[in-house]
């Protein structure tokens, strides 16, 4: 694999790093992927992806985020979802340029994980890109997820955006919700390159580009000779999984659209154990359009177990109401039975005491009678 560094200039004065990846030979590749990277890392985080997909003859290209990796701007930060979309059509621009796609014919694929699958579906509905032929979205941000430290902290963005939208404040990034795999989660915390803070800018942003994305879904159907594919885990605590069904299920009718859904992967598939699976699957599906390995449980057979779930809850939950209920029937009944024998003894104790004052005032009349007769 041949890799090429380079530099881009973006509208706002900034430079970004980035980076090409080609097989050996130049005459083997058959198309063109262009990576945009999630929150807190960098284009060289996926090498191993880019190995993979060069070896099966596609080239890629991506580039370090502003404000991450080794590009230029305020660490974590993004002044709106515009200026992340610009530097995306800039990159892929310079990139069909390098690799000469239109005069070869070269098909252009598109992959975007997590805060880069956000920035991916506003590119596809904002620039509606006709020369993109295919494109994954990888653990998509569409919205927080329900209880986590970024929902609770919303409120605060949300006011502090409007005075300082350059605030940073922690991401509290755990990395070992990134992957089941130790040794990928000690790599991403030992990088350089990544941290974890971040700028309230870059949280509405990515929070407005989310309901853009779910309000204009439609879009993402009306391109022609296209396939998008979502991948999400049921296990990914990180992003609002929910929410991408929640997409998928808006427009799922189109054929161009499919959904990978695993019912245990965390937020990185192609960092997890079955990675090179995985990235297999997304080299099959750019190519080919077709879905393969499908976790062996699809929606429907989630729904169906939900269902299954939710009714076997209930009978536990009706049984341990009539255990209730039967048991309160038995304590009501020894409750009643303790009061009557308790009545039973006041009743024998008063009439224990009224036979001795009765008894005493016999003896008191007798000593009375005596008295008289002396």
């Amino acid at each position: 694999m041949i890799t090429n560094k380079f530099d881009l200039q973006t509208f706002d004065g900034l430079t970004l790093k980035a980076v090409s990846f080609q097989p050996e030979d130049k005459e083997t590749i058959t198309g063109v992927l262009f990576i945009i990277h999630g929150f807190a890392e960098h284009s060289m985080r996926y090498q191993d992806m880019a190995k993979q997909m060069t070896d099966a003859g596609i080239a890629v290209v991506s580039m370090d985020q502003r404000g991450h990796g080794k590009s230029e701007g305020k660490q974590g930060h993004t002044p709106s979802m515009e200026a992340w979309i610009k530097d995306v059509h800039m990159m892929v621009h310079r990139g069909a340029k390098i690799f000469n796609v239109k005069k070869k014919g070269l098909p252009v694929y598109m992959f975007g994980h997590s805060m880069g699958g956000g920035i991916l579906f506003q590119y596809l509905i904002q620039y509606r890109p006709v020369y993109v032929r295919a494109a994954i979205a990888s653990s998509p941000f569409l919205r927080l997820t329900k209880g986590s430290v970024g929902a609770v902290r919303l409120s605060f963005a949300k006011m502090m955006h409007k005075i300082h939208p350059g605030y940073t404040q922690s991401s509290e990034l755990d990395s070992n919700l990134l992957t089941d795999d130790p040794k990928q989660n000690k790599k991403y915390d030992d990088d350089p390159l990544t941290f974890k803070k971040i700028t309230v800018g870059n949280v509405i942003s990515v929070l407005n580009g989310g309901v853009d994305t779910l309000e204009n879904a439609q879009v993402l159907t009306e391109f022609e000779d296209f396939k998008l594919l979502f991948v999400i885990g049921k296990g990914d605590k990180l992003v609002d999984w929910e929410a991408v069904v929640e997409l998928y299920e808006k427009i799922q009718d189109s054929k161009k659209i499919d959904l990978y859904l695993d019912k245990l992967s965390k937020h990185d598939l192609h960092h997890c154990s079955k990675k090179e699976e995985v990235i297999a699957m997304y080299i099959n599906y750019l190519k080919t359009g077709e879905l393969t390995g499908q976790p062996e449980r699809n929606i429907e057979d989630e729904d169906e177990e939900e269902e299954e779930e939710e009714k076997e809850e209930k009978k536990k939950n009706d049984k341990e109401e009539e255990e209730s209920d039967s048991n309160s029937g038995e304590d009501e009944k020894e409750k009643e039975k303790k009061e009557e024998e308790e009545e039973e003894e006041k009743e024998k104790e008063k009439e224990k005491k009224e036979e001795e004052e009765e008894k005493e005032k016999e003896k008191e009349k007798e000593k009375e009678e005596e008295k008289e007769e002396k």
